[in-house]
């Protein structure tokens, strides 16, 4: 049996600022924020004991799922408003006290009532005295937030899941086992509140329904923006990759790193099974693209879910408490990068940092590359474009896709931006040290196709990178 605490915003507006950044507002409420809101009416109104043991009760549950809507934003001029700890002398008086630029952003819900929703109900006492501290509360957030908060009888269906450990939509704040004990020694310190952990959130499971052919890569992408470093464009997709890849296999925080992650058997051979790739996410494909790289993406394989990734992304893409960390990519003559897991939703991102850009937003009959695709023989003869471009089919079919009806060689790429495939450098074989063809190509399916599409020698290492072509078979 579920319960849920159901919150109402009485003005319509929620003045809340993400506690990562100031300058926006926190839209959907966090359930810690939530958390807050019910100890502070608990301490505020003598601190009985039931509401006590409440507490202790709702802070060891599992992250309740979210029912919320999607929200307008309200701009966050900076203000300057003065400084409340002030304690000596004239700085007492208004006109005296020292002044600190705030900001106060706002989110104004298309709905006005938020659901949390848990699957276990409290014993009747708990519940009651959940009810209690519920009637209590009068603001999440800034004091200007009104609210009514009740628990809600009626099962509801979340717009939000919590997820276990993995790249997701939002990042929300909980609270967890000891969080009460953290907030009431802080709330005698006269200190601001803290204890609370970060856990991703993402759709609700849907109705499974007949997809389109995929690759051997799961289409949800952990998804890298550049927050510093000089620009590069793509012709240095081997460095910057491989980078990536030797930066995540070193703070892995299983080691030796899974197969999944380093592409190697346990006896230290090349794995003969699927594992991560990295590439390269570029401004290509519009007016004005000049190729340079904005990002970078890991695709994980399909048969490593949740459970699998949770173990390796902490201490990499995010810290002890679940937040998203910057991690320094050190790229030589290149310069230094900064990166960071991307977390706002796709429509808010640039256009090549968005999941749909690479994997398509539909599933769609015509792709070509951004980057050439690398190919396992070294063709010869005066038939060396029809054998290229049946390699390039085999290739399709070995990453799970349907064999292409055509395939199209080409020194360059159809996308604005991208470097023709002679100012890439060569991939070299480990065994011979050789170098490897590589080649731009289209390529069209009897079907439409969802990506990620990364084909050839270096798919794991952003060589192969496809784009959908727009307007060429795409499904409606």
């Amino acid at each position: 049996m579920t319960f849920a605490i159901g919150i109402r915003y009485l003005t319509g507006v929620a003045a809340a600022a993400h506690p990562t950044n100031r300058g926006i507002p926190e839209w959907p409420p966090h359930p810690g924020r939530v958390f807050m809101a019910l100890v502070s009416a608990h301490f505020e109104t003598g601190g009985d004991k039931k509401e006590h043991d409440a507490l202790l009760w709702l802070e060891r549950q599992p992250p309740p799922s979210i029912r919320a809507t999607s929200c307008q934003t309200r701009e966050a001029p900076g203000c300057f408003v003065p400084v409340n700890d002030v304690t000596s002398g004239l700085r007492l008086l208004p006109e005296s006290r020292p002044r600190q630029s705030r900001q106060f952003p706002a989110a104004i819900p298309n709905g006005d009532t938020v659901y949390l929703i848990w699957d276990e109900a409290p014993e009747s006492e708990t519940g009651t005295a959940i009810a209690s501290l519920c009637g209590k509360v009068t603001y999440v957030g800034h004091s200007s937030t009104l609210v009514q908060i009740w628990l809600e009888d009626e099962p509801i269906e979340p717009t939000l899941v919590p997820l276990n450990g993995v790249p997701s939509r939002f990042r929300l704040r909980i609270p967890g086992s000891g969080s009460l004990s953290v907030m009431e020694a802080r709330y005698k310190a006269g200190q601001r509140p803290a204890g609370l952990r970060w856990v991703g959130y993402g759709d609700p499971p849907t109705r499974p329904k007949p997809e389109a052919p995929g690759t051997v890569f799961t289409s949800e992408l952990v998804v890298l923006r550049k927050v510093e470093g000089p620009p590069i464009n793509l012709v240095t997709t081997d460095r910057v990759c491989q980078v990536l890849r030797d930066t995540l296999m070193s703070r892995c925080s299983v080691q030796p790193p899974p197969e999944w992650i380093s592409g190697h058997s346990k006896n230290g051979g090349r794995s003969d099974k699927n594992h991560m790739a990295v590439f390269p996410l570029a401004d290509v494909g519009q007016p004005y693209a000049d190729g340079h790289i904005m990002g970078l993406a890991i695709a994980i394989p399909r048969e490593f879910g949740p459970e699998a990734q949770a173990m390796c992304w902490t201490g990499v893409l995010y810290d002890e408490s679940g937040m998203a960390r910057e991690f320094e990519l050190r790229l030589g003559k290149l310069g230094l990068w900064t990166v960071r897991i991307e977390e706002s939703s796709d429509s808010e991102r640039p256009l090549a940092l968005r999941d749909g850009t690479w994997v398509g937003n539909e599933p769609a009959m015509c792709w070509s590359t951004v980057t050439p695709i690398a190919l396992d023989h070294h063709p010869k003869g005066a038939d060396r474009f029809e054998k290229m471009e049946k390699e390039i089919s085999e290739a399709c079919v070995r990453i799970g896709l349907p064999r292409p009806d055509s395939v199209e060689v080409s020194q360059v790429s159809p996308f604005a931006g991208v470097p023709v495939s002679r100012d890439f450098p060569a991939l070299h074989r480990k065994s011979d040290n050789g170098s490897i063809v590589h080649t731009h190509a289209s390529m069209i399916f009897h079907e439409p196709v969802r990506g990620p599409v990364l084909v050839g020698a270096g798919r794991y290492r952003g060589y192969g990178l496809c784009r959908p072509l727009l307007g060429m078979g795409t499904q409606e």
